[in-house]
């Protein structure tokens, strides 16, 4: 929970099923019963194709989508949805279901996203610098499902966990976080 930030109050949700990966926020100042016709709408921004989920936290909202060509990481303001920055790269591949499936994970001063065709980038989440990158295709030599990677990447400790799909041992890898 981010109260010390002036506007509208937002529940950090840094990674898939919520920052204790149980699925359900925690925050007790949620509602309990909507209005009848729903919450209001604070904003709504443009994306592009995709099955992203959203990473909250800091102030920002993150997610990945396709536009054209390439994939876009996009860093969103929390309380106006205005574009904070991106970071957009060519997936090299094209797949069964348009756009990326997976969702960002923020973890400190580091943002992990996993594209479609397999490329685990780690990013500073104040501006979407790269801070290191790894194509899992390449490096465990395998292919991307018709689907694409569909996986968000998991941060335990000092490691962060992917899953290249591979044979021979190759099902999951831990890359350390910095």
């Amino acid at each position: 929970i981010e109260e010390d930030k002036p506007g509208p109050r937002t529940v950090a949700w840094p990674g898939w099923r919520g920052p204790r990966r149980d699925g359900a926020a925690h925050d007790p100042g949620l509602l309990t019963a909507w209005p009848g016709k729903g919450p209001g709408r604070l904003w709504q921004a443009e994306g592009g194709a995709g099955f992203s989920c959203f990473g909250v936290g800091g102030g920002k909202v993150y997610t990945l989508v396709k536009q054209g060509q390439e994939e876009v990481v996009l860093c969103l303001d929390a309380d106006t949805g205005k574009e904070r920055w991106r970071h957009a790269y060519d997936p090299g591949s094209s797949f069964q279901y348009e756009g990326p499936r997976s969702m960002p994970t923020l973890d400190g001063d580091h943002l992990y996203v996993l594209g479609s065709a397999g490329l685990l980038l780690c990013l500073a989440p104040a501006n979407g610098a790269v801070l290191w990158q790894h194509d899992l295709r390449k490096e465990f030599n395998v292919s991307a499902p018709s689907w694409g990677f569909a996986q968000s990447p998991l941060v335990e400790g000092d490691l962060v966990f992917v899953q290249p799909r591979g044979p021979n041992g190759k099902s999951v890898a831990a890359f350390k976080t910095d």
